[in-house]
């Protein structure tokens, strides 16, 4: 009697402290939550596009995956744009939203000996007319109505295209994403997009943001 009485109060013992470690677990994943919605209004703050967002920034999804030891965050955002933002030029609104694409919505914490990781995978924005949406979960794209937006070539653009046909550079830069990431066992989004399209730039003659566009807009279309 007096064995099962112990093991009786061992077993609630370890219960408590078990129900007490996985609610501090969430307590602080809330924190972790919070803390990075703070930085990202911060920075939303800091940019031009502020002005055009008439709401603040609600977290419509949060997906949780654990990288090694790393618990990590990717938020789906959404938004409201104002009128003045309608009337801007196409090559303006893309401008506006390229803020979006910057290291600072990426942040780790160390909380308790923890680590956590927090992105923006995406953010949904809407004014009175169009639905934007900028994904940055793999590479940066930015759509407009369910359809890939970009702003019209520039005159760059549009000379590269008249003298290479845009599937050398699409290839091009596949060969080159195949090589630095092992054919995309090792590829990093934040790292090797860049790259490849700096390579591209130079070996064609064009922007960096032209051969990005190209290579994303051929993607869409094998698709």
């Amino acid at each position: 009697m007096r064995w099962v009485l112990i093991l009786g109060f061992v077993c609630t013992l370890l219960a408590a402290c078990a129900t007490a470690d996985g609610n501090d677990s969430k307590d602080e994943s809330e924190k972790v939550k919070n803390q990075f919605m703070d930085e990202v209004a911060d920075q939303l703050k800091q940019g031009d596009l502020a002005k055009y967002v008439s709401t603040e920034l609600e977290v419509e999804d949060v997906e949780n995956i654990l990288r090694g030891d790393t618990t990590h965050f990717g938020f789906k955002l959404t938004g409201k744009l104002n009128k003045e933002f309608e009337s801007l030029t196409e090559r303006e609104q893309y401008e506006l939203l390229k803020e979006f694409d910057s290291k600072a919505f990426i942040k780790t914490f160390d909380e308790d000996h923890i680590d956590y990781s927090c992105e923006v995978d995406s953010i949904t924005l809407s004014d009175p007319s169009d639905t934007f949406e900028v994904s940055r979960a793999t590479s940066f794209i930015i759509m407009k109505n369910e359809h890939y937006f970009s702003p019209t070539p520039t005159a760059t653009a549009y000379k590269v295209l008249d003298e290479v046909d845009d599937s050398e550079i699409y290839s091009y830069m596949k060969d080159q994403y195949d090589k630095l990431t092992d054919s995309g066992k090792s590829y990093d989004p934040q790292y090797h997009d860049p790259v490849v399209a700096e390579k591209a730039a130079d070996k064609f003659n064009m922007t960096a943001e032209e051969a990005a566009e190209i290579y994303v807009n051929f993607q869409i279309r094998k698709e």
